[in-house]
């Protein structure tokens, strides 16, 4: 059980996100999301930013490519210190 515990305590980071444009209100940001997503981009958000948050900023995700011989190896490593 410790080992379950462990991992969902490490976060793993699964987007790398982009901003795209700033917007000064929420609809205009909404309908440039909007046509992203008609575009194909399947990871889109909307943002506060700026002072008081009163701009809007439309982001777009890529997956994070993560090497799995590096997590297979720590993985490993991890059961081998907890065997002893």
């Amino acid at each position: 059980m410790k080992g379950k515990d462990n991992e969902s305590s490490h976060n793993v980071r699964k987007f790398t996100w982009k901003e795209k444009k700033r917007f000064s209100s929420y609809e205009k940001a909404r309908s440039f999301k909007d046509s992203l997503l008609e575009e194909g981009f399947k990871h889109v958000k909307i943002r506060r930013c700026g002072p008081e948050g009163r701009r809007f900023k439309v982001t777009v995700g890529s997956p994070v490519k993560t090497n799995n011989k590096d997590n297979n190896r720590k993985s490993n490593n991890k059961e081998s210190n907890n065997a002893n």
